[in-house]
């Protein structure tokens, strides 16, 4: 057994590296193909990934300004787009919300009967968002931001034609075609 293996080495080491020469092509390949399914559209040019665009769908039902409200899967997709443009056109605007005003949110929004219980919101964030609190008041800083831009505009009729400006510089593409 060992003779065959010395007498054979050099063919054993060519196709141990053309093995690995050909797994390693077969992978850049397909990570070609699975790197498209990652994203769920375009905003301003920029991919958004899947699970952005999923936190965007849970915080625009968390933050409704309706909040007994059942819409659609399509009106909640077409609300998470509108948020990602809102807020990357925000940041873009360098608007910026601090950290008290962040903590104020999560307080009034988790807050029962008058009393805010943190080892309880800090849960619900890892339950519901299966991320710690901190990634999640990231999306809630978001949220305010948007919310700033708005708020610039004092009439409704303004914050929709905003809106639509928004929505148009963002020239959103899904990969649902939506």
């Amino acid at each position: 057994m060992l003779n065959y293996l010395r007498k054979n080495t050099k063919f054993i080491a060519w196709f141990i590296v053309i093995s690995f020469g050909v797994w390693g092509a077969a992978s850049f390949v397909m990570s070609g193909f699975t790197d498209s399914s990652n994203w769920a559209g375009k905003a301003f040019g920029k991919k958004i990934s899947n699970t952005d665009f999923n936190r965007s769908v849970k915080i625009v039902q968390i933050f409704s300004d309706n909040p007994g409200e059942n819409p659609t899967e399509e009106e909640l997709e077409a609300r998470a787009w509108q948020h990602i443009a809102l807020v990357m056109k925000a940041r873009k605007a360098g608007l910026r919300v601090s950290d008290r005003e962040v903590e104020q949110e999560v307080i009034k929004h988790w807050s029962r009967e008058g009393s805010y219980n943190e080892n309880f919101y800090k849960q619900w964030v890892r339950n519901v968002f299966r991320e710690e609190p901190r990634a999640f008041e990231e999306k809630v800083r978001d949220c305010l931001m948007a919310a700033k831009l708005l708020s610039q505009f004092p009439d409704e009729a303004s914050r929709n034609q905003l809106i639509r400006q928004i929505m148009a510089e963002a020239n959103i593409t899904s990969k649902e075609g939506s």
